[in-house]
């Protein structure tokens, strides 16, 4: 498996960032860390720990920079990570009695993290629900997701201090609050409530709940391992198999790969006719700009397309303009104005940044339609 990074081919600066072990960004990042550099040294045991940028997972590596910049800087995030480490026992023995002393120091520092991670401790180590809610609540005013999803599991338990008995509606507004904030089991169960809508603030919601469904399995590492296989190949230059692996990505449905493949096909167009039945680069960008979050470029390729007329797609100023229009509201672009020549006059489509886009259904079903 491998942790799943949005990484587009058009973003030159991100590609640069991409290294291997051996490679330029890693060799400084090294560098620096070693001079006790404490971001680099973050950054670093981050990548070797969840095998990011294109190095390769070593989990063991990646504690040695931990331990190294958690007793020798005074940064909170590495101290807090090295704490995890030895609570935990990653690739480490654990130490109990060093990991909250560090857990410690960190949310002295003021680190919203580290203070939910006491109250971590004290519910998991010491089954002290009254100190967990303490730290959880702290952390919670302090922005953390987890914090949230904890206290609704202390209800969802019947073990809230001072409240009798399981209360789901209170857990799934805590559950909610840590969806919002991005949290993964949060988000899980808030689909499950919106698609069975037996909960009295979550009305059934098929559409919501696979939105927030989709959210999280697009995290997969299985996938992340295909997308990360996909942009080796890409870097490596060993065009057939990106192509391959991007398909694979781009037909499971991941915008990303769907991009990343229309590019490649814009790239080496002839790749793209000896490999694929299909005109690749309409199909992908087309199949984006159906995705919940589609990127703005996307929306900017199909108004192009839609205006010029794609090889052998005609013209369509209308759904142009709602492409465009789109890309507006994304913040890509300034309002348009197109114009089309008629037989005797010129319209002009003027299309305000705050217009929302609309299409009926026979518009609806073109866009879907690919070739």
């Amino acid at each position: 498996q491998a942790f799943v990074e949005t990484i587009r081919l058009r973003d030159d600066e991100l590609l640069k960032a991409q290294t291997k072990e051996n490679g330029d960004v890693f060799m400084w990042l090294k560098y620096e860390a070693t001079r006790g550099n404490a971001a680099a040294q973050q950054r670093l045991a981050q990548m070797l720990f969840w095998g990011q940028q294109g190095v390769a997972k070593n989990p063991e590596a990646a504690i040695e920079w931990y331990s190294k910049g958690a007793l020798e800087t005074e940064d909170p995030i590495l101290i807090y990570d090295y704490a995890i480490v030895l609570f935990k026992g990653h690739g480490v023995k654990k130490n109990t009695r060093l990991a909250l002393e560090l857990m410690k120091k960190a949310a002295s520092k003021g680190l919203h993290q580290a203070v939910n991670g006491l109250g971590w401790y004290y519910h998991n180590f010491k089954r002290d629900y009254v100190k967990a809610a303490k730290y959880w609540l702290k952390a919670e005013e302090m922005g953390n997701s987890d914090a949230s999803y904890n206290l609704g599991a202390l209800h969802l338990d019947g073990i809230y201090p001072g409240v009798p008995g399981r209360n789901r509606t209170l857990a799934a507004e805590y559950f909610y609050k840590a969806a919002q904030g991005g949290h993964a089991e949060g988000t899980i169960r808030c689909s499950l409530y919106y698609i069975t809508g037996n909960m009295e603030n979550f009305a059934r919601d098929p559409e919501k709940a696979v939105i927030w469904a989709k959210h999280i399995a697009e995290k997969n590492g299985y996938l992340g391992h295909v997308i990360r296989k996909a942009l080796n190949a890409y870097l490596e230059l060993s065009w057939h198999e990106a192509l391959l692996y991007y398909v694979l990505a781009a037909e499971a449905g991941i915008e990303v790969s769907q991009t990343n493949l229309a590019h490649i096909c814009e790239e080496r167009p002839e790749l793209a006719r000896r490999y694929l039945a299909t005109n690749c680069v309409w199909r992908y960008y087309n199949f984006s700009i159906s995705q919940i979050n589609a990127p703005s470029f996307a929306y900017l390729k199909m108004g192009d397309f839609y205006y010029y007329g794609y090889q052998n797609h005609s013209k369509d100023l209308e759904l142009s303009a709602q492409m465009y229009s789109q890309a507006a509201l994304e913040g890509d672009s300034q309002p348009m104005i197109l114009k089309h020549q008629g037989q005797n006059n010129l319209q002009m489509y003027i299309l305000p940044l705050k217009t929302p886009v609309t299409l009926d259904q026979s518009k609806r079903n073109l866009l879907l339609r690919t070739i």
